[in-house]
């Protein structure tokens, strides 16, 4: 597929989710999100995740058609969102955003995982874990360090360009959160690490 034809399609895909981004229905269950967070009483939010998304494609419209991995990433992302909305939103919320993850590197916490699995399904990313105690005595736990998380600023400026210049006319491009507008942000992967606060 050339450049012209992928840039066509995930445009489309991304118009289709800007219109169900739209739907009422998503102040609603931000609404009860809220309330649940906040202790009011109600019904409880019900969410689908973890889904073996290589299971589900039964109809074809997870079929990623783009070659190219930087526009495959952002097909992916409306095509999964638009499959959860045909077929399984619970209280789903399709925010009215495209989120650019931010570029990092981190020194990590002084201890990796050892583990065992065990997979009953090779494409399935939910397997199951058996990990080894490497905090067994407090000579081991003398290895834990807090991480160095260095941002790759340069980076996340190339991201948000292609993103800004493949969807930025129906997604705005924007640093951060803003109430009532499609936006296209970066979001952090991981929790960032905060200490005193």
């Amino acid at each position: 597929m050339d450049i012209s034809a992928e840039k066509n399609l995930v445009r489309e895909l991304a118009k289709r989710y800007a219109e169900i981004a739209a739907n009422e229905a998503n102040a609603e269950r931000k609404a009860r999100i809220i309330d649940n967070n906040s202790l009011t009483p109600g019904r409880p939010v019900v969410w689908i995740d973890e889904v073996p998304w290589h299971e589900m494609n039964f109809d074809g419209s997870l079929t990623i058609q783009c070659e190219r991995p930087e526009f495959a990433e952002v097909e992916r992302f409306f095509r999964i969102m638009l499959f959860r909305w045909k077929n399984m939103q619970a209280d789903m919320v399709a925010e009215d955003a495209y989120y650019v993850h931010k570029a990092y590197k981190t020194t990590g916490i002084g201890v990796s995982v050892v583990e065992d699995t065990v997979a009953t399904d090779t494409k399935n990313h939910i397997i199951s874990h058996r990990y080894d105690d490497q905090l067994d005595t407090e000579e081991k736990a003398e290895r834990l360090r807090l991480p160095v998380v260095t941002a790759h600023p340069e980076a996340d400026a190339k991201k948000l360009e292609f993103a800004g210049s493949l969807i930025g006319d129906i997604f705005s491009l924007l640093g951060g959160i803003v109430k009532g507008r499609r936006k296209i942000t970066l979001r952090s992967q991981t929790p960032v690490l905060t200490i005193g606060q």
